[in-house]
């Protein structure tokens, strides 16, 4: 199942440090296993997981699973063979308020990686789990992602509309997956944005039309692009912004850069630009009114 761009921002904003992943990985190579997996266990929601189940049919942890998950966090934890022509094939369960999340894996001798991750209980509805698996015999790198089934959850405050401080009859759109401020049109949705947090003070910007699609910028120019995949994370920090207090109104909005942090949204010649600077101009063009839908 592929993973929803809205669940790429979060998973990315939870990720574990690439430095524990490498150290994981320096250990399994010392210590010469047959087969090994690196898991990475992403808690993109708001619920708190409690390790309840673990064991393997063939091989055993080597880094073993934390007894809890916090919200909004990643686990990293591996599996290896035990002996010459075994396999590691585990599972594991964790708790949540009213559901249970499992998980089996399989770096077999011979054969295919395989990981399956599922949703069980009374609140299984609210939950989906997104399983990623990779080839390779050592430290094949697995993925699970506990994300909300309704991306609203992840929203910041109301659906809305971002009318231009200077120009206040006219709003951010996207027009052919481009952005430009234009005199706005009630009925039509390429006015409309989803505001999803992606960490304290952090949103991204969700067509509400094309919901696989955020705000971006690409060779500072503000487009409307999906990610190339979970692993795609020059998407996740393009579409990823400060949402400051707006540069000419701090009752209105900046959309700041999260990787080119002197760099702001705003309107030139009515197109959306990352641009740098501090003048009365630019500090006008690179504010907004958020208007609830």
């Amino acid at each position: 199942m592929a993973i929803p761009a809205v669940i790429v921002g979060i998973a990315a904003a939870a990720a574990a440090a690439p430095e524990v992943i490498d150290k994981i990985k320096h250990a399994l190579d010392a210590l010469g296993f047959d087969r090994s997996c690196i898991i990475e266990l992403v808690n993109t929601t708001d619920e708190r997981l409690k390790l309840v189940r673990s064991g393997h049919d063939s091989g055993g942890f080597e880094q073993p699973p934390a007894p809890f998950l916090e919200p909004r966090s990643t686990m990293v934890f591996s599996s290896r063979s035990t002996a010459a022509g075994r396999g590691a094939v585990g599972n594991i369960g964790f708790d949540g308020n009213g559901f249970t999340l499992f998980m089996d894996w399989s770096n077999p001798f011979a054969g295919s990686n395989d990981l399956d991750a599922s949703v069980v209980g009374p609140r299984a509805n609210e939950f989906v789990a997104y399983a990623e698996d990779n080839p390779g015999h050592t430290n094949a790198r697995f993925r699970c992602v506990l994300s909300y089934t309704d991306p609203a959850r992840y929203a910041v405050g109301p659906r809305s509309r971002f009318a231009s401080f200077n120009f206040p009859d006219r709003c951010i759109r996207h027009r052919n997956f481009l952005g430009e401020v234009t005199p706005l049109d009630q009925l039509a949705a390429d006015f409309q944005f989803d505001v999803i947090g992606r960490g304290p003070g952090l949103v991204a910007l969700r067509s509400v039309n094309f919901p696989d699609r955020f705000l971006r910028h690409q060779n500072f120019e503000v487009k409307l692009q999906p990610p190339a995949g979970i692993g795609d994370l020059l998407w996740v920090q393009d579409t990823t912004f400060h949402l400051d207090p707006g540069l000419a109104d701090p009752g209105a909005v900046t959309f700041r850069s999260t990787n080119f942090g002197d760099r702001y949204i705003r309107h030139r010649n009515f197109k959306l630009y990352l641009e740098p600077g501090d003048t009365p101009l630019l500090r006008a063009d690179a504010t907004f009114r958020r208007i609830p839908v």
